[in-house]
């Protein structure tokens, strides 16, 4: 009987720190994206008060910036090419932001390192 009760003693210490943990894990997680979402919100505001002010190029830019940054995040993400639950969305979108790039950024002597690294990861995006 006393060794039933130690184990399901120690069983139940378990799922605890099983729960506490994935719920540390998780929180951790979610401020860290919290974080990511400060540096969009600024870049963001930055844009939208440059286009506001009539700086639509100033506005432009940081946009894009912000836009073409993402990407490379993204498309430069091995897990994230690999069946990631988000590859669908990447897939469909990719057309899309290389034929922006194809349109409005053609003149590569003023493409940024993160632009160049852009340009590789699209290529050889499947």
């Amino acid at each position: 009987m006393k060794r039933l009760l130690i184990i399901g003693m120690v069983l139940l210490v378990l799922c605890a720190v099983v729960c506490g943990t994935y719920f540390v894990g998780y929180q951790r997680g979610y401020h860290q994206a919290l974080i990511l979402q400060i540096g969009t919100f600024i870049g963001t505001l930055d844009a939208l008060d440059k286009v506001r002010t009539g700086d639509v190029a100033g506005g432009t830019k940081s946009i894009e910036s912000l836009c073409f940054s993402s990407a490379n995040i993204i498309y430069g993400d091995y897990v994230f090419r690999h069946d990631f639950p988000g590859h669908f969305t990447g897939a469909s979108m990719i057309d899309d932001l290389k034929h922006y790039r194809q349109t409005y950024r053609t003149n590569s002597a003023e493409w940024t390192p993160m632009e160049r690294s852009l340009e590789k990861n699209l290529a050889s995006w499947k």
